[in-house]
């Protein structure tokens, strides 16, 4: 039926990660190059088998066109992550309690969604992002000219039409998103019976009704699994994928391939939900930083970074450390 690992009794394929001998993005990798062939494979999260889906066109099926049968989802010298943690939380905290709510309860839970949906997210995609222009003058140069322009075509008034206008930084952000995924992995549940109709997958038996869970070859799945990390690491997608190159998300560069390859904020009727406001915020701090600094490397920054394994998310060992300077200093 479906090709996969062989599984540990109870453990499943989960053992590696128990271990912390590889890191989630690891696991993800190691599972996609090994079955790169299939549209979709199989591994064990414990007693439970899991379906990891790889192409594109399926991806469409199951996060778009038939969403509705998917809908339990589970992306001087400073260490930027803590930089960023302030600014993200100050933010947060305005727009949490700026909303018009009447209950505590609802306030709590909104405060709280806040928080975990757009904290820990902008502020490590914000360090990882001045990690790499430090690393990178030239790409960050091309950015402090298109900062200086826009702001001297709007008098150095930041607002959201002039953050809008900003091209390059638009791509540099969303390379940044596949670059440094946040979300490895996007698992949907399946709740009501569901029928894979494609002809990718013939050979194989139909999901069958009246199950509420899609069946294999006599093997139930609870669940399906997308390999964000590794759709987006693969050179059929984005050619030379380790290399930091915002132009990969140009116009021209985005009209050649298909948009379920670019999937740091999911995709379809539920993705996630604050992605524009995400993005809005990290370009607004950005701009805010680099019209008056640069990111430069400092003895404390680590090349190549060095992630977590023990880590769900994605975060760097010993931080991310990059120097900041005055413009006219560098």
């Amino acid at each position: 039926g479906v090709d996969g690992p062989d599984p540990v009794w109870l453990f499943g394929n989960l053992l590696p990660r128990l271990r912390a001998t590889v890191s989630l993005a690891e696991f993800d990798q190691n599972l996609y190059k090994n079955y790169k062939g299939h549209k979709l494979c199989g591994y064990y999260e414990f007693t439970k088998p899991v379906l990891m889906i790889g192409d594109p066109q399926l991806l469409k099926n199951v996060m778009i066109k038939d969403f509705d049968h998917f809908t339990d989802r589970r992306c001087s010298v400073f260490e930027m992550k803590e930089v960023y943690g302030m600014f993200t939380m100050d933010t947060i905290a305005s727009i949490a309690f700026g909303v018009n709510i009447l209950t505590e309860l609802v306030i709590t839970a909104q405060c709280v969604l806040f928080y975990i949906a757009g904290y820990d997210t902008t502020a490590t995609t914000l360090s990882f992002v001045s990690y790499c222009l430090a690393l990178h003058p030239k790409i960050q140069q091309k950015l402090l000219e298109e900062i200086d322009q826009v702001l001297q075509d709007c008098d150095n008034d930041i607002t959201f039409e002039m953050i809008q206008n900003m091209t390059y930084l638009d791509m540099l952000i969303h390379f940044s998103n596949i670059s440094f995924i946040l979300v490895m992995l996007s698992k949907s549940k399946l709740t009501i019976p569901f029928k894979f109709n494609l002809p990718i997958l013939t050979g194989l038996e139909s999901f069958v009704k009246p199950t509420k869970i899609p069946v294999i070859n006599s093997i139930i799945f609870y669940a399906t699994q997308v390999f964000v990390h590794s759709i987006h690491r693969d050179p059929r997608h984005y050619e030379d994928p380790e290399k930091f190159d915002p132009e990969r998300f140009s116009q021209s560069a985005k009209s050649g391939r298909s948009p379920m390859v670019y999937l740091p904020f999911g995709s379809g009727p539920r993705n996630c939900i604050g992605w524009r406001f995400a993005l809005m915020e990290a370009k607004v701090a950005l701009v805010h930083i680099l019209k008056d600094f640069v990111f430069i490397p400092s003895k404390k920054t680590q090349v190549p970074i060095v992630l977590e394994r023990s880590s769900g998310l994605l975060k760097a060992i010993d931080g991310v450390w990059v120097r900041i300077v005055t413009r006219t200093e560098s």
